[in-house]
């Protein structure tokens, strides 16, 4: 599949109808080869999802592969079945990146935010009860003339194999003359969104979570050591005390 969403077609239908059905939005997306790619990767799915409703307004039979639940689980339960089935630290994590995208977006023009995407991993508990690590990638179609968005595309890939960490990331992407340019990165943790650590700690945290050594981190932060190693210190009693 590109790494451009070759989404301009969609747009320009919704503009005559924005009440297309499940089966106008599978015509699109097999005519596009969009679906033939996303059978040849069982890991991933994709979604329109109405973000007035809450509602999906069509998915990709694979999601069955990925989480277990069928398609129909979806379209009947909407959105809600998925906010039931976040793990619990990725809901905290979710309001926070859901006001950093909102902020973000409420700097641009309208007209200009069809231009933007952004994509974050979640926890997901998978019909067999285990978890499972989807990164989402999405795009809003449609936004009103306000600016509030309307219509979401969402392509999910399966990156449990790939991701052990806690943390979330979310990145922000502008799509300029066929190429995304990364605007706007940052890592969300639940220790840090569940009030557990404090911001400072986070920081310390999010650099021992990427290998850095002790003398390292009191560098880049310009402090002494001791201090870093205090922090530690109260990081390691604090994240103890939640497996009691």
């Amino acid at each position: 599949m590109s790494g451009v969403y070759r989404v301009e077609e969609l747009v320009s239908l919704l503009k005559n109808d924005k009440e297309l059905r499940g089966d106008e939005y599978l015509e699109f997306i097999n005519v596009h080869d969009i679906e033939e790619e996303i059978n040849k990767i069982n890991n991933s799915f994709i979604a329109v999802i109405d973000l007035g409703k809450m509602t999906y307004q069509y998915i990709s039979p694979s999601i069955e592969t990925v989480t277990g639940y069928r398609p129909e689980d979806f379209m009947k339960k909407g959105v809600k079945l998925v906010f039931d089935n976040y793990h619990p630290d990725s809901l905290m994590t979710q309001k926070a990146i859901h006001a950093e995208c909102t902020k973000f977006f409420n700097t641009l023009k309208t007209k200009d935010k069809l231009n933007y995407r952004f994509s974050y991993d979640v926890r997901l508990k998978h019909s067999n009860k285990s978890y499972i690590r989807l990164l989402q990638r999405n795009q809003v179609l449609i936004f009103d003339k306000t600016g509030k968005p309307l219509l979401l595309l969402a392509v999910c890939n399966d990156i449990t194999e790939y991701r052990t960490e806690q943390k979330q990331l979310l990145l922000i992407t502008k799509v300029s003359k066929g190429k995304e340019i990364i605007v706007f990165k940052k890592d969300f943790f639940p220790e840090y969104e569940n009030g557990i650590l404090t911001r400072k700690e986070t920081e310390v945290w999010k650099m021992v979570s990427e290998g850095l050594s002790s003398k390292e981190i009191a560098c880049k932060f310009n402090i002494s050591l001791n201090t870093v190693l205090t922090h530690r210190k109260r990081i390691i009693k604090k994240l103890k005390s939640l497996q009691v």
